[in-house]
């Protein structure tokens, strides 16, 4: 069954990472395992670039034969940088969502935009929680502008409306109605929701890697825990959910692995006989 996948396409935070946001010795020795027969190893992330590089590292993926898929499918590149393919929104995308961020801000919703190198801007005095930890993980600054002092040329690759699960469900529907038929609205942590490009999902990018690589669905396998992994799964040909994923994925997965505490994605790799 080896020669079948040719590249694993793995969600990173709560499917690879552990709840401490590290990758585990066993992880590691199993990616690299997998590498070490020709197999692509390829982190697809909601994340940017410089917020993947430390998973990069300790895997010895780098180069511009290694890939990612980052901004949440927006982006595809090699390690190195070199972009295979990306779609951003534009400066009326940017203030036609600041504007819907302002109007829910009253019901306990923050905001901010990722610029396409991973940069966080905010109009929220107050910074919250999700904003700084989100610039924690992405090793990013926090700049506070409003949507007015933005140049014309300003793009940005996502906006995020952030906030208490429940408070975010109560205007996700909002957002779906405001924004469903021009860009992508998806739910991508349970504190999350993003706002992308239209037509564009981590399925999207692993389509154009796959184009690109020259490779077949069928050569795909895919793990994740979220509603943002769901495109992913449609498009691989085989589909793994971790054991602590949403149970909309987990129900999605073609296999349920164990949790990300628990070496899951490893574990699945040796079920499959990928290692």
């Amino acid at each position: 069954m080896t020669a079948m996948f040719r590249l694993i396409a793995v969600d990173l935070d709560d499917t690879l990472l552990d709840s401490h946001k590290q990758l585990s010795s066993a992880t590691i020795r199993g990616l690299k395992a997998a590498q070490a027969k020709g197999i692509k190893i390829v982190p697809c992330t909601g994340r940017p670039l410089p917020g993947v590089r430390t998973t990069l590292d300790a895997l010895g993926l780098h180069g511009d034969d290694q890939y990612v898929i980052v901004q949440g499918g927006g982006v595809v590149q090699s390690t190195n940088g070199k972009i295979i393919a990306q779609k951003f929104l534009n400066h009326q995308d940017y203030q036609d969502f600041s504007t819907f961020a302002t109007h829910v801000s009253a019901a306990g919703i923050d905001s901010n935009v990722i610029t396409p190198a991973g940069d966080v801007y905010t109009a929220d005095r107050n910074i919250s929680k999700y904003t700084v930890l989100q610039a924690w993980e992405n090793h990013a600054g926090i700049k506070v502008r409003e949507p007015q002092e933005m140049p014309d040329d300003f793009v940005i690759a996502k906006g995020l409306l952030l906030g208490e699960p429940e408070n975010l469900a109560k205007i996700q529907p909002q957002a779906e109605a405001e924004f469903g038929n021009r860009f992508t609205v998806i739910r991508s942590m349970p504190f999350m929701l993003e706002i992308m490009p239209r037509g564009v999902n981590k399925g999207w990018g692993l389509a154009q890697l796959t184009q690109y690589l020259g490779l077949h669905p069928d050569n795909v396998i895919a793990f994740g825990d979220e509603h943002n992994d769901l495109d992913m799964f449609d498009f691989a040909g085989t589909s793994i959910a971790v054991a602590n994923g949403q149970d909309v994925v987990k129900d999605q997965a073609d296999y349920v692995t164990a949790s990300n505490d628990e070496d899951g994605v490893v574990q699945a790799l040796k079920h499959f006989k990928i290692i």
